[in-house]
């Protein structure tokens, strides 16, 4: 850069006379130079825009081409200084042409170096004619370089015009050719599509075939099988039952002989067991009797006071009531007649007013049953589905109906009470215009019901065609489905029919042999007691011929002594003849219970006849009465009465069975006669009735309200309002409403305060909500105004029992099941009172669970479960072999050890997992159980405190699936005795495995047969039958419980069967 500014200043001070000589000397190529300026400047004025704008002129190369032409500085390049240097130049040329030809050592400077000026001071100052003026160079170059340019410029436009035509068609060609190719794209894909869904399709075909080519010889095989095996069972129970009948035979006649002398023995046994017993029930008799008569006498002294009470304070209290009931009957006169004048009044604003209301209720109406169709149509596609999730919906549905009912009942309240306030005010200010408005709104009516009554014919018929196109798509569903069914249930009979015929014909086989055996030694008792009568009567007869005799030869003696001789001898004559008579009874039924039923027939006749007698002339005022009250009801009011003809109708087609045409025919009737009770009560009846017709509980909600909205009407005869409500409270009972229904039976009762069957019901409902308080208290009322009842008693007695009042309990259901009264024959009342007597330790016991089962509620007086399926085999005590549950019995028997050892785990621990027995069985002791399965359902926690024992017993369906059973420990203290008792059920049997025993005093009776435990061993009995337990050893006695399904009972039964 020095350098560069040292060039200029010596440019700058070089002498006048050179510059003068340059300009002088080289005029015309100065000239030359400013014509490129001048040409220069045009170009610019129309390349500048283009110049800059689209940047065309590579500048970089244009500077690189001038540095090398011109480089005032010397630094390389063509910069700012270079161009100054330039432009200097060519002023000092214009003004001093004529020096130019002096400056001869100048141009010789710039001819020796053409290509780079740096005009430094010239040593020699001079001018050659000959030598060229250095801008003349530059010129050319400029001229050169600037064509150069222009070119290049020109050739980038004419490119980019060509490469946007390029690119244009380019794009074009490309955008054709991407979408020929998604179209074949698409088409491949569709292709593929097509040809994977008939892939699919063959395939599933394919397997379909298969699985049913599959299936029928699956199907042919097990009946290859079947028949196979139950030829060789056939050949294999012949050939067992032939060596059992040979063996059997010959045992038999051993068994008989033996058996002869054994009877003989006991024989002479039993007769002289027989004649202790009598003597000692003679002597109890005698007691018994005496006591019976005290206590009777007292009970009959005790009842005629409280009797005469209660007739003093019913005397009474009917005085009141006539008292009463005269005043009311005044009183509702004069309502009745201000209702009846207010009724005409409001039946003529009501006109105007049902209008508008029929409109409202169209409206309603075509809503609802548009809402109907589709719950209809839900209803139907839901069922499928509702079978698996019944029990959660119906909580739902009731928790949904339970809140639509509330907003139901609200929104009527509102809406009574709006019409009700509409009625008063228009009362007041629209006398005068009722009468035009009822012209006017008869004429409107009747046109309005003849459009809809034509409507609703039209709706009936397209309502009946889409019915009977729904029946017949239905029943030809049903049909299909029912004759899969028929074919898959035929063919599962046919299998279970054999099965079942071999079984029947092996055990009538084993019972005729059986019968057979027990007949043989009846029938040689027959003859010996036979035998024994012809020999008594001889015996007898000689007698009577000795004292015959006796007589003729003491004939001289007093009349008085032959009377005290007959008086004596007729008892023991008596007696005779009473043993003879009892002798001559049938064999087959049982002597001594006959007898001893007999003997308190007997003995209890008269006091029976006395007790019935006062029975029967207490209850005859309340027969009485009830004979007023079961008078034919009142259903109607005066205004029911002047449209009996038209409810009549609707009643009669509810009663031929057409539903739907009363429940119209009702709802026409309500709609023109609102204030109607009877009126809305048929309607009520008729969706009752629809509800059962279609199983739908939305229809029956229906119905309850509407019994609601009748009893709740002015002027409801009071029969009427009692016959709405007890269905109401029905119905709502059957809907699971329990708490709805007592508060419909409290209402009932409040109303009827005197009706002892209304007080009975809602004592029932109590029960059903577990508020045995409030029932024993409702009970208590009752008998303290009719101590009669038996109805009432069996309850009372009921529920002293679950309080544990055991004496207190028994003569309350003793008397209400004597009573024969509606709703005592009940098999829980004669199972209850059996325990109780039982646990008092009266053998009548036996005398009512006897009784219980002529009744048909027990299936035996040993075996009085209530929740049986019948048919199924029953026996007190099983083998394994006998129940097939082998596997289980063994396994139970061989891990032992381990479930021992798990228990005492759990009972060591003091862990409070061994809870106290909690069903009031115990007399006395202490009994705790530790449970693992309830009702089929594992229980997690307590089966990680033993996890061996419950992960072998997962492997056992038939006990952890046992929905009527439980797997337990049992742990007995010493000193423990529990009751008499039964289980719940027939669908089960129980097995025992002992795990710690003592050595004495623990034993179980079942029946009439005592058992005792083995450690490691298993017992297996049928708890439905009675069972009693004794743990009188001196540790705790610890045993492993286990139910399992009764080995009878099919696949389908224990799956459907509810939990107990």
């Amino acid at each position: 850069m020095k350098q560069k500014k040292t060039a200029r200043s010596q440019s700058r001070k070089e002498p006048p006379v050179a510059n003068t000589a340059i300009k002088s000397e080289k005029k015309t190529e100065g000239n030359s130079f400013f014509s490129w300026l001048l040409v220069l400047a045009f170009l610019g004025a129309w390349l500048s825009v283009g110049v800059v704008w689209f940047d065309l002129v590579d500048y970089n190369r244009v500077l690189g081409t001038l540095g090398g032409v011109y480089d005032a500085d010397g630094d390389g390049d063509f910069d700012v200084e270079d161009a100054k240097v330039l432009l200097e130049n060519a002023t000092v040329a214009t003004k001093e042409k004529t020096l130019r030809k002096t400056v001869t050592s100048e141009g010789e400077r710039i001819q020796a170096a053409p290509s780079k000026l740096t005009y430094e001071k010239p040593k020699e100052v001079g001018l050659k004619k000959d030598e060229e003026h250095p801008t003349r160079d530059i010129g050319r170059k400029l001229k050169a370089s600037l064509k150069e340019q222009l070119r290049m410029i020109h050739e980038k436009i004419e490119a980019k015009k060509i490469a946007k035509l390029a690119l244009a068609e380019v794009r074009s060609v490309l955008a054709q050719e991407e979408e020929e190719r998604q179209a074949a794209l698409a088409a491949k894909k569709i292709k593929e599509d097509a040809e994977a869904k008939l892939q699919k399709e063959r395939i599933q075909r394919e397997q379909q075939e298969k699985l049913a080519k599959e299936k029928a010889e699956k199907i042919r095989m097990e009946k290859e099988r079947a028949e196979k095996e139950r030829l060789e069972k056939e050949k294999a129970e012949k050939e067992r039952l032939a060596k059992e009948k040979a063996e059997k035979e010959r045992l038999e006649k051993e068994k008989a002989e033996k058996e002869r002398l054994a009877k003989e023995k006991a024989e002479k046994e039993r007769l002289e067991k027989e004649k202790a017993e009598k003597e000692r029930l003679a002597k109890e008799k005698v007691e018994k009797e005496s006591l019976e008569k005290e206590k009777a006498e007292k009970e009959r002294l005790a009842k005629e006071k409280a009797e005469k009470e209660r007739l003093e304070k019913e005397k009474a209290e009917k005085e009141r009531l006539a008292k009463e009931k005269a005043e009311k009957e005044r009183l509702a006169k004069e309502k009745a007649e201000k209702e009846r004048l207010e009724k005409e009044k409001a039946e003529k604003e009501s006109l105007a007013k049902e209008k508008a209301e029929k409109e409202r209720l169209a409206k309603e109406k075509a809503e609802k049953e548009k809402a109907e169709k589709e719950r209809l149509a839900k209803e139907k596609a839901e069922k499928e589905k509702a079978e698996k999730e019944k029990a959660e919906k119906e909580r739902l549905a009731k928790e949904k109906a339970e809140k639509e009912k509330a907003e139901k009942e609200k929104a009527e309240k509102e809406r009574l009470a709006k019409e009700k306030a509409e009625k008063e005010k228009a009362e007041k200010e629209k006398a005068e215009k009722e009468r035009l408005a009822k012209e006017k709104a008869e004429k409107e009516r009747l046109a309005k019901e003849k459009a809809e009554k034509e409507r609703l014919e039209k709706e009936k018929a397209e309502k009946e065609r889409l019915a009977k196109e729904k029946a017949e798509k239905e029943k030809a569903e049903k049909e299909r489905l029912a004759k899969e069914k028929a074919e898959k249930e035929k063919a599962e009979k046919e299998r279970l029919t054999k099965e079942k015929a071999e079984k029947e014909k092996a055990e009538k086989d084993k019972a005729e042999k059986e019968k057979a055996e027990k007949e043989k030694p009846e029938k040689e008792r027959l003859t010996k007691e036979k035998a024994e009568k012809e020999k008594a009567e001889k015996e007898k007869g000689e007698k009577e011929k000795g004292e015959k005799e006796k007589a003729e030869k003491e004939k001289p003696e007093k009349e008085k002594a032959e009377k005290e001789k007959a008086e004596k001898g007729k008892p023991e004559k008596e007696r005779l003849t009473k043993e003879k008579a009892e002798k001559e009874k049938p064999e087959k039924e049982k002597p001594e219970k006959e007898k001893a039923e007999k003997e308190k027939a007997a003995k209890g006749k008269p006091e029976k006849e006395r007790l019935t007698k006062e029975k029967a002339e207490k209850e005859r005022p309340e027969k009485e009465k009830g004979r007023k009250e079961k008078k034919k009801p009142k259903l109607l009011n005066k205004f029911d009465q002047t449209i009996k003809s038209e409810i009549n109708a609707a009643e009669k087609l509810r009663k031929k069975g057409k539903v739907e045409e009363s429940l119209r025919a009702f709802e026409a009737l309500v709609q023109k006669f609102p204030h109607s009770p009877r009126c809305r009560y048929g309607k009520a009846q008729a969706e009752d009735d629809l509800a059962e017709k279609m199983r739908s509980n939305e229809m029956l909600l229906k119905a309850v309200n509407t019994y609601r909205e009748a009893s709740e009407l002015p002027d409801t005869p009071p029969d009427l309002i009692k016959a709405t409500l007890k269905r109401r409270a029905d119905r709502q009972q059957f809907l699971g409403r329990t708490r709805g229904s007592l508060a419909t039976l409290e209402k009932l009762v409040q109303i009827f305060p005197e009706d002892i069957s209304l007080k009975n019901d809602l004592g029932v409902a109590h029960l059903l909500l577990g508020d045995n308080k409030s029932a024993k208290r409702i009970y208590e009322e009752v008998l303290a105004g009719a101590p009669h009842d038996g109805f009432a008693k069996v309850h009372y007695g009921f529920i002293l029992k679950s309080e544990n009042k055991i004496a207190e309990s028994i003569p309350y259901l003793r008397e209400g099941l004597e009573s024969g009264e509606p709703g005592t024959d009940d098999g829980r009342f004669y199972f209850h009172l059996g325990d109780a007597l039982q646990r008092t330790g009266d053998k009548s016991a036996y005398d009512w669970y006897e009784a219980g089962h002529r009744r048909g509620h027990f299936a035996s007086v040993w075996q009085r479960s209530l929740y049986n399926v019948p048919g199924l085999r029953a026996q007190p005590w099983w083998t394994a072999e006998e129940t097939g549950y082998t596997d289980l019995v063994k396994a139970l028997e061989r891990n032992w050890l381990t479930i021992r050892d798990e228990a005492l785990s759990v009972l060591d621990g003091n862990s409070g997992q061994f809870l106290p027995e909690d069903e009031n069985l115990r007399e006395k002791g202490d009994w705790g159980q530790f449970t693992l399965w309830q009702q089929g359902r594992k229980n997690p926690s307590a089966c990680r405190s033993v996890p061996k024992t419950c992960a072998f017993l997962e492997r056992y369906t038939e006990a952890t699936s046992c929905k009527r059973g439980q797997i337990k420990f049992s742990v007995m203290q010493s000193g423990t005795h529990v009751w008499p008792h039964t289980g719940p059920t027939n669908c089960r049997l129980r097995m025992h495995l002992g795990l710690i025993i003592p050595p004495t005093g623990c034993r179980i009776r079942c029946t009439n047969q005592t058992r005792e435990w083995e450690e490691g061993k298993v017992l297996i009995f049928d708890d439905s039958f009675e069972h009693e337990v004794w743990q009188e050893a001196e540790s705790f006695r610890l045993i492993f419980i286990v139910d399992v399904w009764h080995p009878e009972l099919s696949q389908s039964q224990r799956q459907t069967l509810s939990p107990i």
